[in-house]
C-alpha cells in the first residue's frame, strides 16, 4: 500500500483499535477527536483527485493527456468544498485543528502559490483565512525553517 495520508488513516484508524499511534500516545490538541470516517473521506479527496489535478495545474507542460481539460476547474472543485466546511464549522472537520487541516494543508498551499494573487481573488474567504492563520502558525514556522543552501565547504546540518 502505498504510503498517503488517506493510506496513513487507513491503517492507523481503520482496524487498529488504537487509532493513529503516535496521537493516540500524545494529542494534546485533541488532533483525533474528529469522525475518522468523515477524515478518510475528505484526505481520501485530496489524495484520489484534487492532487491529480493539482500536478496537472502547478506542471502544465508535463501532462498532455488531460485534452481541453481546465486543471484549475477540477481543483476548485475540492477548494469548494473545503470553503463549505470551513464556512459551516472553522476548521476543515469540526470547530479546532485537527491532523486533517494539517494533512490537506500542504496541497491546498501548492495550488494557491501557482498564482497567489489569483488565489486571493477566487470566492474562497474563508479558505483563504485557514490558509493565512496556517501559513502564520508557530506550529508551520517551526516545521518550515529557512536555512541557507549548501555550498562544497561549508559544515554539516544536522535536522
Amino acid at each position: 500500500m502505498p504510503a498517503s495520508p488517506a493510506n496513513c488513516v487507513k491503517w492507523c484508524c481503520g482496524t487498529n483499535p488504537q487509532p493513529c499511534w503516535a496521537l493516540a500516545q500524545h494529542d494534546p490538541d485533541g488532533w483525533l477527536d474528529v469522525d475518522l470516517a468523515d477524515a478518510d473521506q475528505l484526505i481520501s479527496a485530496n489524495d484520489d483527485d484534487f492532487k491529480i489535478w493539482l500536478d496537472r495545474y502547478k506542471y502544465p507542460d508535463r501532462y498532455t493527456d488531460i485534452g481541453e481539460q481546465d486543471p484549475q476547474r477540477h481543483c476548485r472543485r475540492f477548494l469548494d468544498e473545503l470553503e463549505r466546511r470551513l464556512c459551516a464549522r472553522g476548521w476543515l472537520l469540526g470547530d479546532r485543528l485537527s491532523f486533517v487541516d494539517i494533512a490537506v494543508f500542504p496541497f491546498v498551499r501548492q495550488f494557491a502559490f501557482v498564482d497567489i494573487d489569483g488565489f486571493r481573488q477566487l470566492p474562497y474567504p474563508q479558505l483563504n483565512q485557514w490558509m493565512a492563520q496556517l501559513l502564520d502558525s508557530d506550529l508551520f514556522a517551526a516545521v518550515m525553517q529557512k536555512y541557507p543552501a549548501w555550498q562544497p565547504g561549508d559544515a554539516k546540518v544536522m535536522f
